[in-house]
């Protein structure tokens, strides 16, 4: 959760291409995983992101933000929070 274990740990994504997101079913799935990724990932031993994270997350789709938060970065230790508020 605080971004300093590496080795086989990391951040899931999905990467939904910006004009796909008029889609309905394509914002209905990013909405649905949204709403519903704290349990899912819990039931198959993932460690959900926290409320925040989540929030952070969906103001990020709404916006339309869209790319790696990771591209090009080595900063270790930068926690998910950190990354998603840049």
């Amino acid at each position: 959760a605080d971004g300093s274990y590496h080795p086989l740990s990391r951040p899931i994504f999905i990467y939904p291409r910006v004009q796909s997101l008029d889609r309905a079913e394509v914002k209905n799935f990013v909405d649905f995983f949204l709403a519903e990724g704290t349990t899912l990932v819990r039931e198959v031993g993932y460690i959900p992101l926290t409320d925040k994270e989540y929030e952070l997350v969906a103001a990020r789709f709404t916006g339309r933000k869209v790319g790696s938060m990771y591209h090009g970065d080595s900063q270790s230790g930068t926690t998910l929070t950190e990354r998603l508020t840049r």
